[in-house]
C-alpha cells in the first residue's frame, strides 16, 4: 500500500529493519529502521536502536532522535 507515493518495505527476517522505496522500486528511506510508520504531510515517525524521530521522504531524519518512555499513569518522557 503506497503512503504519499512510496511503499514501506523491510529486508531480514529476526532482525527486520524497515524503509520505503518509490514506485520504481528504488529505495528512497533506507531500511535501517527497526520501527516506520506512515507517511503524513511527508513526515514518518521511526525507531532506531530504542530512539525515536521522523523522516522525511527522501530519507533525512527530522531533529534529534530522542529516546521516548512512557511511565504508566503519570506522563511521557523524552530524553534527547
Amino acid at each position: 500500500e503506497f503512503s504519499e507515493g512510496l511503499v514501506k518495505v523491510e529486508k531480514g527476517y529476526f532482525n527486520t529493519k524497515y524503509g520505503y522505496v518509490n514506485k520504481e522500486g528504488k529505495e528512497v528511506v533506507p531500511c535501517i529502521y527497526d520501527y516506520i510508520g506512515e507517511f503524513s504531510n511527508e513526515l514518518a515517525a521511526v525507531k532506531k536502536e530504542g530512539k525515536w524521530g521522523y523522516v522525511n521522504k527522501v530519507g533525512n531524519v527530522g531533529g534529534t532522535i530522542c529516546t521516548f518512555h512512557i511511565i504508566p499513569l503519570i506522563t511521557a518522557v523524552i530524553i534527547c
